[in-house]
């Protein structure tokens, strides 16, 4: 099931004196982040609202300013900080696209009905993403995201279906 907020990162330290924070981010494609009015940091077991005076990428981690966080010592506070944000605020996916947090423990059956375990991994190859499913029997099998293997993708619902082609499961991992 989809949740509302989606994680992003989580804060790693500060940046500088004047209340920017470093994000290490969990989403693959940070500019999704880029263009966001707000941030929700979870707390305390619920979400904070911030509003986003600036964010930008430097090398693999995303540098948030957020307004009304204006000295390091304020923003020290926020240190291992998990950052969220609304859907509703971000460009919508394409067709076949989806966020990595929505695909992990996804239930994945096969075309002829039977289960074959849960998504644990997402893993990013360049050409196509693979999904990593651990089976019951405690290994894991690798599907490549691509039309051949994956029919449905029902989000909502908890589920992928797939088709394995010859030789992604060898005899002794069935």
């Amino acid at each position: 099931m989809q949740l509302q907020y989606l994680r992003i990162g989580s804060i790693s330290t500060t940046h500088g004196l004047d209340g920017k924070l470093k994000i290490h981010p969990t989403i693959s494609d940070l500019s999704v982040a880029l263009e966001i009015p707000h941030v929700y940091l979870l707390r305390k077991g619920s979400y904070e609202c911030f509003d986003v005076e600036h964010i930008s990428r430097i090398k693999s981690e995303l540098l948030l300013k957020m307004k009304g966080i204006d000295d390091i010592e304020t923003s020290r506070r926020y240190i291992g900080t998990e950052v969220y944000v609304d859907r509703d605020e971000l460009e919508p996916l394409e067709e076949d696209e989806y966020y990595i947090p929505d695909l992990l423990g996804l239930s994945v059956v096969t075309d002829d009905g039977k289960t074959l375990g849960k998504i644990n991994d997402v893993i990013e190859t360049g050409a196509n993403d693979v999904y990593s499913v651990r089976m019951e029997n405690g290994k894991d099998v690798l599907i490549p995201a691509i039309h051949d293997c994956i029919l449905d993708v029902d989000i909502d619902g908890g589920k992928m279906t797939v088709h394995l082609l010859p030789g992604l499961i060898d005899e002794e991992n069935k």
